[in-house]
């Protein structure tokens, strides 16, 4: 911990602690809920901690909470659930080890404003890099452990493909024709994906789930033992909005079906366990599907939360978390 430079925060009257995935990281967008729940923090000079990190799960928000919550001692917690992979975070893992939590969220612990600013200046030169010989890209691709023949085997889409290297060759652009490689490896790994996340209707879904209860569980005792408030919050799946990404998950050879837009089951899942422990809960899902132009809240080859996004769920997040939180300390 003694590495960790959030002393500052640590010293603060009031510390929020955030729990998430990548949905919950920085990013380079007029709004992104990691820098606007920052700025609210600063503004209000509450201590600012957030152990978000791509890749991340059930099990590393347990495991973030347990590491950093005894010593930082939050008076509150905010996990933020992601419907869209949360649940295969558990199910498709051989083991319950938790993820190192990387360079890039211990240098997330003490960004100040000028960081900030630096971070821009660099995903502007990648955004404005200029374009690369061939044999440049070659030597990017090496650095990555994709396989490309195997995604056109499995029949994603030649375009997709594209896009992904396009993703690599040019990591601060934000667009179309940039897509995530990951999720192409889920495409031909795990094609009842979305399945498994939204319906949950296979044994192995209701395991994973038990899973995640478990840790829930774990989490709600450790906020207890160290004096802290926990609050939830669900982020929906692209598909329980609109069928907008459909095509974008066919190309990458996903399940994909009408029935999906009416999946709520981990919602509903998460409402009864936060109702059973007397937590909290926000469900996005309904404030996404009456926002006027839901395709626009994700980017368009992606499951991430747009500018748009972000800003739409920062807006329950500050009304029903955030300044109940200040008002009730204050």
């Amino acid at each position: 911990m003694a590495r960790w430079a959030y002393d500052e925060g640590k010293a603060k009257d009031k510390r929020i602690l955030i729990l998430g995935d990548s949905q919950l990281t920085w990013w380079n967008l007029d709004h992104c809920l990691f820098e606007d729940i920052r700025q609210f923090c600063k503004v209000h000079d509450v201590g600012y901690v957030n152990a978000a990190k791509g890749g991340n799960g059930p099990i590393e928000y347990l495991d973030r909470l347990q590491a950093i919550g005894p010593d930082y001692q939050p008076n509150l917690v905010i996990l933020f659930y992601y419907a869209g992979n949360d649940l295969t975070d558990v199910m498709y893992r051989s083991n319950q080890r938790p993820k190192e939590p990387g360079l890039n969220w211990i240098k997330q612990l003490d960004f100040k404003d000028e960081d900030f600013a630096k971070a821009r200046e660099v995903d502007a030169f990648s955004t404005n890099r200029p374009n690369l010989e061939n044999d440049q890209k070659q030597e990017i691709l090496r650095g990555y452990d994709f396989d490309w023949e195997e995604f056109v085997r499995k029949g994603i889409d030649s375009t997709m493909i594209t896009y992904a290297k396009n993703r690599l060759y040019y990591p601060g652009k934000i667009g179309a024709e940039y897509v995530n490689p990951h999720i192409l490896v889920m495409g031909s790994w795990k094609p009842n994906y979305l399945y498994d996340n939204n319906q949950m209707d296979s044994p192995e879904s209701e395991a994973a789930w038990n899973v995640v209860e478990d840790k829930l569980d774990a989490i709600k005792a450790v906020t207890s033992e160290i004096g802290a408030e926990l609050r939830l919050v669900c982020i929906p799946a692209t598909v329980q909005v609109d069928s907008s990404h459909f095509d974008f998950y066919r190309k990458l050879t996903f399940r994909v079906g009408e029935d999906l837009i009416f999946a709520r089951t981990p919602q509903d899942r998460l409402a009864k366990w936060a109702d059973h422990k007397k937590i909290p809960f926000i469900d996005l899902l309904p404030n996404f599907q009456a926002y006027e132009n839901t395709a626009a809240l994700y980017f368009e080859n992606d499951d991430h939360l747009s500018s748009q996004g972000h800003q739409e769920a920062f807006i329950r997040v500050k009304q029903e978390i955030l300044e109940k939180f200040i008002g009730k300390v204050d």
